[in-house]
């Protein structure tokens, strides 16, 4: 009997690292420094200081670059490399996003966004944490794309 090869599991890997990027590997864990091919995880945190930023790079091609004072974690690092879907727990800063192929969604305490297979670039800032009213999230893509582009209510 022969069995079917299983697909690839999905790969998110951190590299040009600039200033102070630190990382940790689940809640419980404290923030290190991060560095250059660093593996991240569902539960994996990412956090960029002043004047600092990363790339992470996902196996089957998508890009995310985090700007400085920004701070993410990864909660849906799902399916296979043909069917790629990313779930962020985006807490602040700015986020460029290209996919190739997939959906990203960003999930901030105000809403859920989500982009597939194109380009996006989030930027969260959650002003005052006791009023998420003051809390402002804006969305950027190619003007071609707005059309297609949904944000769904959460």
């Amino acid at each position: 009997m022969t069995s079917t090869p299983s697909k690839s599991v999905r790969t998110a890997i951190l590299s040009e690292i600039v200033n102070i990027v630190e990382a940790r590997a689940a809640e419980a864990e404290t923030f290190t420094p991060a560095s250059d091919g660093l593996a991240l995880d569902v539960g994996s945190h990412v956090r960029t200081g002043d004047a600092s930023r990363v790339r992470l790079d996902f196996s089957e091609g998508t890009i995310l670059r985090a700007a400085q004072n920004s701070s993410f974690a990864v909660q849906v690092l799902g399916a296979s490399q043909e069917n790629p879907v990313t779930r962020l727990a985006f807490e602040a800063g700015k986020l460029w996003v290209s996919l190739t192929d997939g959906t990203l969604e960003v999930e901030t305490p105000i809403g859920v966004a989500a982009v597939h297979g194109s380009f996006a670039v989030f930027e969260y800032n959650p002003g005052d944490p006791n009023d998420p009213n003051d809390d402002v999230l804006v969305i950027e893509m190619p003007r071609d794309l707005e059309s297609r582009f949904q944000l769904p209510c959460s």
